[in-house]
């Protein structure tokens, strides 16, 4: 490791991640594997807060955001339990919690201020996350917070 890789590793900053998903997709998905898909991406908590006319593209766009969160971690060998990430918030802005593994190892990261912002059409959905890093990352771990 240069010098110039710890510079970079104890830089303080903002990492950002987000995705887009087709609400076909999840759709497909449901329509596949029902309950088996369900029972591994989603919470309980996200599956009643996803209900009505536009229930898939809420489940979409709530598996946009786990999607996202996976990338703030910036770390391929590390497992993202789907379930672990958890969009919470039925009405107003929504916010994201981090359970088990994934919560420990965001401590340990030091994430501070994590947020959410989701949107979704009839043929989209997308989220953006953020969080705020100390900048030191856990051993091993390959993340690198942003400059």
């Amino acid at each position: 490791m240069s010098a110039a890789d710890l510079d970079v590793l104890t830089t303080p900053g903002v990492r950002m991640g987000c995705d887009l998903v087709e609400p076909s997709e999840i759709e497909e998905s449901l329509r596949v594997f029902g309950v088996r898909f369900t029972d591994r991406v989603f919470t309980e908590r996200e599956l009643r807060a996803c209900t009505g006319s536009d229930a898939i593209a809420r489940l979409a766009a709530r598996f946009a955001a786990k999607e996202a969160v996976a990338k703030l971690f910036a770390d391929p060998d590390l497992a993202i339990p789907p379930t672990e990430i958890e969009v919470v918030g039925s009405g107003g802005a929504p916010a994201l919690e981090l359970h088990g593994s994934l919560a420990d190892r965001a401590r340990r990261d030091g994430w501070r201020d994590l947020r959410v912002s989701l949107s979704h059409t009839r043929c989209h959905a997308m989220a953006v996350v953020c969080v705020s890093c100390p900048g030191t990352v856990s051993p091993g771990s390959g993340a690198r917070p942003a400059q």
